[in-house]
């Protein structure tokens, strides 16, 4: 999937995945949260998801939410952190 150019459309893919995919809670996730960040689109290195962990677990709400913010906020500035918070939110509240 590197192939594709617009973030936005590879954000939004990634966070609805893992929203569908990730059962048991927001530590449940992270894994794959990371794996689409670090592994699969190169958004963040190792060190940077681990600090942006750190961060995330320090402040108050649901971690995935707060990840997925964060990744919007990196790569699409503002605009973007609001469609990764739906994206991994709504497959949850569906169920």
């Amino acid at each position: 999937m590197k192939s594709t150019n617009n973030e936005y459309v590879q954000i939004a893919v990634a966070m609805c995945r893992t929203g569908i995919l990730g059962y048991g809670g927001g530590p449940s996730v992270i894994p794959l949260i990371r794996h689409d960040a670090v592994t699969r689109y190169g958004w963040l290195t190792d060190d940077e998801f681990g600090e942006t962990l750190a961060i995330a677990n320090a402040l108050p709400g649901p971690i995935a939410t707060k990840m997925a913010a964060y990744l919007g906020y990196k790569l699409k500035g503002s605009g973007g952190r609001c469609s990764p918070c739906w994206r991994i939110s709504c497959p949850a509240a569906s169920r």
